[in-house]
């Protein structure tokens, strides 16, 4: 629980450091005339919390029409990036290096609301994973364990790889708490399409558990190949607004 509090904390003082900074230019520009049109910028809270695939998020969403606003989110981490408490986690390495986009359009349901707006919306992600996996020990062994069409493999090194795409379809509001800053909550169900490689695998071992033995709960994805199901996503944002 402390390894998710503390990235969580950092991540909310560097959203609110980040909001800050946009306000005060906002406060030396020159008078801004009244705009129909909205623009955010915001900082994920949530993607630093994510189990082996914690990154930081950045978001940018523009109203086109009354009812249709467009947006990107890109994201990024690495084990160097992330910080030092994550070297605790092993389920994260030093290879560790994750890119992230998503693509969306949302269909605001209340338009006429200038203090939330309630919106629908079709996000396109793709995530770009991999990582390179040093078992030192007997126990990250059993825990970073490879599952393939042909059975299990133990391995002292391999690089990992993740490539995931997909598409949700989400709910969620855009909350001004004061007039420039806010909260952009949602949720998504969607479907996604899976791939996952290992490569230059060094000292592979097959083994068998035996009939009594159960396998414990791999500290990465262990299955090989494509694999097609079904995504959830889950959001909370600070936004800047202009």
């Amino acid at each position: 629980m402390q390894l998710l509090i503390k990235p969580f904390l950092f991540q909310l003082k560097f959203a609110i450091t980040f909001i800050v900074l946009l306000s005060l230019n906002t406060l030396f520009a020159q008078e801004k005339k009244q705009q129909k049109n909205s623009t955010y910028i915001s900082a994920d809270l949530t993607s630093m919390v994510y189990g082996n695939s914690p990154r930081y998020t950045f978001g940018y969403l523009t109203t086109i029409s009354k009812k249709f606003m467009v947006g990107l989110d890109f994201g990024y981490g690495t084990y160097a990036l992330l910080g030092s408490y994550w070297e605790e986690k092993e389920g994260l390495d030093q290879g560790y290096n994750l890119f992230e986009i998503r693509p969306r359009i949302n269909y605001i349901l209340n338009p006429k609301n200038n203090r939330s707006k309630t919106y629908i919306s079709a996000e396109f992600f793709y995530i770009n994973h991999k990582d390179i996996f040093i078992n030192t020990t007997q126990d990250l062994k059993l825990n970073r364990y490879i599952n393939t069409n042909s059975g299990y493999i133990m391995y002292d090194q391999a690089n990992f790889y993740r490539q995931k795409y997909g598409v949700n379809f989400v709910f969620g509001m855009l909350v001004d708490f004061f007039k420039n800053f806010g909260v952009n909550f949602n949720i998504g169900l969607g479907i996604r399409n899976r791939k996952i490689t290992y490569k230059n695998i060094i000292n592979a071992q097959e083994f068998t558990p035996q009939e009594n033995e159960s396998l414990v709960v791999p500290l990465h994805l262990a299955v090989t190949g494509n694999a097609i199901g079904a995504n959830v996503s889950l959001n909370l944002k600070l936004y800047y607004k202009f």
